[in-house]
């Protein structure tokens, strides 16, 4: 299993103490590039904290709004759209190539992620800009939703993820983040998300219905405030599973 965390969301590298502490226990890492948060520095700062603990590397690229942290949608013609994101990609891309890292995929970022579920439109945007970037790329995205159907449309590996700290929705969507309860905080209701997902491939949704998941990632948010605790405890629980922690090949 495959287990993704969001990092470098920063922009002073004195912010970056957490993000060393989680890393030894994931395997992948998806990297804000500009759009919502990150920079150069930081940038190449978490390249190098990948680098040392041998965590495959990803971009996070989103709507350019760094003011609400890209988590609202922007009404932003596709054309545009298209030459931002890749932007953003070759950015870190540049970056890892210096430190003899590659890109191994791109996973979308809040509102830009929550655009792409459902509209196939946006959806294609983002396959055309990983495609033409590198077509080997892998399209990290939200299981049974737009993003996988762009993927396929353009012959992209696509991986499904799933969110242990998030609530669902029974159209295998998240709860948005203005309700209340759309974050899982504690640390013992996101194993048992986690334990679910692996084991049954499925989790209770907000209605307390059952849903089934295909995912073949599993993410933790790096902003949390126990991230940490969060990251320690899924990797007791892959070792309680026999579950060997890999990257997607």
């Amino acid at each position: 299993m495959d287990i993704n965390c969001d990092l470098g969301e920063y922009e002073r590298l004195s912010e970056s103490n957490m993000d060393s502490l989680i890393m030894p226990f994931i395997s992948t890492c998806n990297i804000a590039c500009g759009g919502h948060a990150g920079n150069e520095i930081t940038m190449q700062h978490t390249v190098l904290l990948a680098k040392q603990y041998d965590v495959a590397i990803g971009a996070h690229p989103s709507y350019p709004d760094p003011v609400n942290f890209g988590r609202q949608s922007m009404d932003l013609r596709h054309q545009q759209l298209y030459e931002i994101l890749s932007e953003q990609i070759h950015v870190l891309k540049s970056i890892a190539k210096q430190q003899g890292m590659l890109l191994h995929h791109v996973k979308p970022h809040g509102a830009l992620y929550n655009d792409a579920a459902d509209d196939l439109r946006i959806a294609q945007v983002i396959a055309q800009v990983i495609a033409d970037v590198d077509k080997r790329l892998k399209f990290y995205g939200q299981a049974h939703s737009a993003m996988a159907e762009a993927a396929k449309l353009l012959d992209i590996c696509f991986v499904p993820e799933a969110f242990i700290d998030r609530r669902y929705l029974s159209q295998h969507r998240l709860v948005p983040r203005i309700h209340r309860d759309a974050l899982i905080e504690t640390v013992s209701e996101q194993i048992k998300q986690a334990r679910y997902l692996i084991t049954q491939k499925g989790l209770y949704g907000h209605d307390g219905q059952w849903l089934s998941v295909d995912c073949q990632s599993l993410c933790l948010h790096g902003d949390q405030p126990n991230a940490l605790d969060t990251a320690k405890a899924m990797d007791e629980l892959l070792k309680q599973l026999d579950v060997r922690k890999s990257k997607p090949q």
